[in-house]
């Protein structure tokens, strides 16, 4: 005897391969009283066939839905690891439609936003993220690192100092935090920030090299803070005040072009030349283009009578500025001490002339200058 089970795989079998149903009733029905009975069975098992059937298709759906979700999961990784994180990110907005609580395609999705730019983009699709241990501060590292690599400081320390916290032993949101602060001129703050990862993770190479970066940073800042300041005081002929500040600079770094030659000019200045002179050839030494110490120099050998090296560094002056009319009355100078009157005078004429062509430019860009300013007039009327 056929139980109901059997009759509904029967039947179930047949149609899904295309069978007859009256051909299936006619195969479950002996001539017989058992037949009867089976035949009465048949009408109950119907019903629980198509049921069967029911469930079967809607399982196949669901399958073929879920498999196709899991392959846009799978294209999304695959896009991530080739770079395209723009094409990754639509993968995921797919996949979160039919699974908006997917902490991995969420997660996904706000990694790709920050890798290409669209902060506000990520911040949103991380937001509802649940918090995870596995995962602490990862999303507002991704969120912060992308403020940062979008030149907005602000942003990225604000999301980057609540992942350190979040994530004290992750070194990368420490890292970027202190490059930051470093780029917002808050070096000493990234020092320190990066001190404090060290401590937990003692030796770290990368932690070592940006404390070391960053030190190199405000060295050169303090550095060249000092040089302006002594610049200052040259200019304002406060040669004392110059001189204290550019020798602490060149305890610091005794190669700097700029600070040698400003303390040789101010030894020039004041009538050293002898003292100024070694400060003006190491500087020419490290940056043959300075074209001011050149000058310097020539001078300092003008006054110790040294005629052909300051003729020398003259010439090399008026090379560089062709245009440079005190240039040529220094050689006019030299050239008069050392008796070659030709050459002095070659050089005064030379010096006159550019005098007057560059006095002549002055009066013409004043004259446009007064035609520029003068009130229009209007025209004389009928």
């Amino acid at each position: 005897m056929m139980n109901p089970l059997e009759g509904a795989s029967a039947i179930l079998a047949i149609l899904t391969s295309g069978g007859e149903l009256t051909q299936a009733r006619l195969r479950l029905q002996p001539a017989t009283r058992q037949g009867a009975l089976v035949r009465q069975r048949f009408r109950l098992v119907l019903p629980l066939s198509f049921y069967a059937l029911l469930v079967h298709g809607s399982a196949v759906h669901a399958f073929d839905r879920d498999g196709s979700n899991l392959q846009a999961l799978a294209r999304a990784r695959a896009l991530e690891n080739q770079g395209a994180y723009d094409q990754a990110a639509k993968y995921y907005q797919a996949f979160l439609r039919e699974f908006p609580l997917s902490y991995e395609a969420r997660l996904g999705l706000g990694r790709d936003l920050a890798r290409i730019g669209r902060c506000e983009e990520a911040a949103s699709a991380l937001k509802p993220l649940p918090r995870s241990r596995e995962h602490q501060g990862e999303g507002e590292a991704l969120i912060g690192i992308c403020y940062f690599r979008s030149r907005r400081f602000a942003q990225a320390i604000a999301y980057l100092d609540n992942a350190a916290k979040l994530a004290p032993n992750d070194k990368e949101p420490c890292i970027f935090l202190s490059r930051a602060y470093a780029s917002v001129g808050r070096r000493r703050k990234a020092i320190d920030t990066l001190k404090a990862g060290l401590v937990r993770n003692p030796g770290d190479l990368d932690l070592l090299y940006w404390i070391g970066r960053h030190y190199n940073e405000l060295a050169e800042q303090t550095y060249q803070n000092m040089v302006r300041l002594g610049e200052v005081y040259r200019r304002l002929l406060k040669f004392d005040e110059a001189r204290r500040e550019l020798e602490s600079e060149l305890r610091i770094n005794p190669f700097h072009a700029q600070a040698n030659f400003e303390l040789g000019d101010i030894d020039v200045k004041q009538g050293s030349f002898k003292e100024g002179m070694p400060y003006l050839q190491r500087a020419l030494e490290i940056d043959p283009k300075l074209v001011e110490a050149h000058r310097s120099l020539g001078k300092a050998f003008l006054a110790e009578k040294h005629y052909d090296n300051a003729l020398y560094e003259f010439s090399l002056v008026a090379r560089a500025d062709p245009g440079d009319h005190t240039i040529h009355a220094l050689l006019a100078t030299a050239y008069r001490q050392m008796g070659r009157t030709k050459e002095a005078e070659e050089e005064t004429r030379t010096y006159e002339r550019l005098v007057g062509e560059q006095g002549a430019e002055l009066l013409r860009l004043k004259a446009e200058e007064q035609e520029t300013d003068a009130p229009s007039v209007p025209p004389p009327k009928n």
